[in-house]
């Protein structure tokens, strides 16, 4: 099963639900998001956990730090995660920076990973901005790939949602949709 695992403030709940929304759409998932448990589809593909402190990580997966502050203790030991973080998230980054783990950034910035092209009424392109190691360990050269998913849906989260499929080797050719 492929594991993500959402560290911020579980009040948050956009990031959340955008991730879940797309790990619906590409699989299903079981879903543990601070205030209740549920699993969508017959045989979910995805195991999504939203906590609000973090003191260890011995699984392996995507780990994402959302905009919110998270609780987390120095020197965290992360194993094989691969994170992925708001680039406006300071305390994350210097965590990630401190303990040599090398992040994932989304936002708007030319000097992140993964940023928004363009976006339109639900529609828009994502851009790969350097090379990217999937879980699997597979190496996905730099690109842009279209999304459609409700305009409501902030840019991080839209931003993270769209790495997890990456990171999962969800093909991205046609775009994803969710």
């Amino acid at each position: 099963m492929n594991q993500v695992i959402i560290c911020g403030d579980c009040g948050d709940r956009e990031l959340t639900a955008a991730v879940v929304r797309a790990c619906c759409r590409y699989g299903g998932a079981f879903v543990c998001d601070g205030t209740s448990v549920y699993e969508t589809g017959k045989a979910p593909e995805f195991c999504i956990v939203s906590v609000n402190s973090l003191s260890e990580v011995s699984c392996g997966g995507v780990l994402i730090f959302g905009q919110a502050l998270c609780q987390l203790r120095p020197h965290l030991p992360i194993g094989n995660v691969i994170p992925m973080a708001d680039s406006g998230n300071s305390e994350a980054l210097s965590l990630l920076c401190s303990i040599g783990k090398p992040v994932i950034g989304c936002s708007m910035s030319g000097s992140d990973t993964l940023s928004l092209s363009c976006r339109r009424d639900g529609e828009g392109l994502v851009c790969l901005q350097r090379c990217l190691r999937t879980v699997s360990g597979r190496l996905l050269e730099p690109c842009e790939f279209s999304f459609s998913a409700p305009p409501a849906i902030p840019i991080f989260p839209l931003l993270a949602a769209c790495g997890v499929l990456l990171l999962f080797d969800i093909p991205f050719e046609q775009g994803y949709h969710f």
